[in-house]
Order: C-alpha cells, then structure tokens, then sequence
C-alpha cells in the first residue's frame, strides 16, 4: 500500500507554527503581526478568518497548541515514572537550546514574560502549566507520596524547568539546565514514598 502523502498544513496551522518560532524567540511583543504573516505565508485576511481576534487569540492558540505536544509527550513519559518524564523534559530543552544557539526559549512560557498582561495569552499559559503540575502530581500519588507533597513538589519541578530555560539562555549555557535537571530528580525521588518505585 503506498504511503499516504501528507497533508498540507491549513493557513490556520502555518499562522500557528510561526507564531511559536517567532514568539520563543522574541516574546510576545517582540513577534510582530507582519512578521508572522511573512513567516506563514499568508496574508490578513487568512489571519483575522481563523484568529477574529487577532494577535492574542493567535498567540494564545499557538501556546496552547505546544502545550497540548509537550503533555502528550509528557503524559507517554510518565507511563515509565517521574524519573522518565523528568529526564524527557530536561534532555529534550538541552537539545533544543544547542540546536537553536541559545535563541529559543521554552515555546509556552518564553511568551509569558511580556505577554502575561494579555488575558488570553496568560490563561493560555497558566493552564498550560496546571496541566503539566497535574500530571506530574498525581503520578508521584500512585507511587505512593501524599497529596500535597506531590502537589508541592510538581509545582517546584515545573518551576525549575520554566527556570532553567531562562538561565539557560541568558548564560548562553546548557549548565544551568543540566544543573536543574539533577535537582529535579533529587526532587522527585524525595517526594516518593519509600518503598515505592522510583524509576
């Protein structure tokens, strides 16, 4: 059976594709319209069809597009424990920051540093990361941590990836994030009960 070709992505999804290039570069104020659209290669009018609301809205789909890539990525990780998802995050954000010379930064959050006053761009961020906390949680819950001690813990881990990131970048070093990466499995294997598995 020959392969199927694939498809070619709607004007929508190149819009989205390019505001997440842009804006884990520049930030939210520093991804301008004109640029994106350049980057797509589409025009306004395709823009304001599928984004009526513009800037925001656009921006908000394209964080919420990557966090849905990173839980899903995230969620298949955890299926091998905490240890597992944690080393996915960390390697995977060294790999990129290397292969990018430093220039991106993490796709969801990188926005938020300037675009966190935009409502629908915060909301979009914060539950990306509530999402990301939840997961985290309730997988040290099933291998036997109290509540709020995963819940704590999540939160702290997600904390020092989002972090790390920022550090990264601006050292121009992957030590930052090797060095949150170790503290991170620290972490997680503090949070977990004893006699629960630790992988």
């Amino acid at each position: 059976m020959a392969d199927r070709p694939t498809p070619t992505p709607t004007p929508a999804q190149r819009l989205v594709s390019a505001t997440l290039d842009l804006v884990s570069t520049a930030g939210y104020h520093g991804a301008g319209i004109n640029q994106v659209l350049a980057r797509a290669g589409v025009g306004n009018g395709s823009l304001y069809h599928a984004f009526p609301e513009g800037k925001s809205e656009l921006v908000a789909a394209a964080v919420t597009a990557e966090a849905d890539r990173v839980t899903a990525a995230l969620r298949a990780a955890l299926t091998g424990g905490t240890g597992a998802a944690i080393d996915l995050l960390f390697e995977v954000a060294v790999a990129e920051l290397e292969a990018s010379g430093f220039g991106h930064g993490c796709r969801v959050t990188t926005v938020l540093a300037d675009g966190s006053g935009v409502d629908a761009v915060r909301r979009a961020g914060d539950a990306a990361l509530a999402t990301w906390v939840g997961l985290i949680a309730d997988r040290f819950v099933d291998d036997g941590a109290r509540r709020d001690d995963a819940e704590a813990t999540a939160h702290a881990l997600v904390a020092l990836y989002v972090g790390a990131w920022v550090c990264a970048r601006t050292s121009r070093s992957v030590a930052p994030m090797q060095a949150a990466h170790r503290a991170a499995r620290d972490l997680g294997r503090s949070a977990v009960a004893p006699d629960a598995d630790r992988t």
